[in-house]
């Protein structure tokens, strides 16, 4: 893995916008989608792993995010340095 932060926002921006990376990500979504609207009332705990799919998928999404946004802070200051 890289450790320079604008490699690294570089990366993460292109599995962001790369096709087959949403595809999947929106597939597995709504996979947990349909599991929570179908699940009958006592079967909580589907319920439950649904919605931490639904919050993994959320939190992998804002790190790749914050990956993107950390690079772009980085390459400022090494703009403004030079």
């Amino acid at each position: 893995m890289s450790e320079n932060p604008t490699a690294r926002a570089a990366q993460a921006k292109r599995i962001l916008e790369d096709d087959m990376f949403k595809e999947m990500v929106s597939s597995i979504e709504a996979k947990a989608m349909e599991q929570w609207r179908s699940s009958e009332p006592h079967q909580v705990e589907e319920r439950e792993d649904a919605y931490r799919m639904l919050r993994a998928i959320g939190n992998l999404r804002e790190e790749f995010k914050r990956v993107v946004t950390d690079g772009a802070f980085a390459r400022r200051r090494e703009e403004r340095k030079t």
